[in-house]
């Protein structure tokens, strides 16, 4: 199966772009016999997805962002039935919480992502546009009451 390691180079605050060059060391330290998943870093949203729409479909895309760049990459990946992985680095990270990634290193996260077995998760339409909804619901006030 392909790969495609998909960095927003724009992600926490420009912090994801000095990525680049460690997961080109750490995919080429990959074993002999494992595929070399491609890794590029689009400059705009509109690059990206025209990347994701070249793409084969049921590719394995492993986004490197937060929440923001899964859901603007959210209908291309949708289009093409790719399955996703994500490497928590945004600034809010609340899906990569919800994931239980968020205390994962990158390199962690990546291997999580291009190995793990895909499952589905629900999506929600929004004003005719796909958005993924991470809610959390504080629970520590009912803790605290019922011991």
């Amino acid at each position: 199966m392909t790969s495609l390691i998909l960095i927003n180079p724009h992600a926490a605050g420009g912090r994801a772009r000095r990525l680049m060059h460690p997961i080109q060391a750490w995919s080429q330290a990959l074993p002999s016999q494992s595929e070399q998943p491609q890794i590029l870093a689009p400059e705009t949203i509109e690059a990206a997805r025209y990347v994701l729409s070249e793409l084969p479909p049921h590719t394995r895309v492993v986004v490197v962002g937060g929440d923001g760049t899964l859901n603007q990459m959210l209908p291309a990946l949708l289009q093409g039935s790719h399955q996703v992985g994500l490497v928590p680095y945004g600034s809010g990270n609340d899906g990569a919480r919800a994931w239980g990634l968020h205390s994962l290193s990158w390199q962690q996260a990546l291997a999580h992502a291009l190995t793990a077995r895909s499952s589905p998760i629900d999506l929600g339409w929004l004003n005719w546009q796909t958005r993924l909804s991470i809610i959390f619901i504080p629970v520590w006030p009912w803790a605290l009451t019922h011991q």
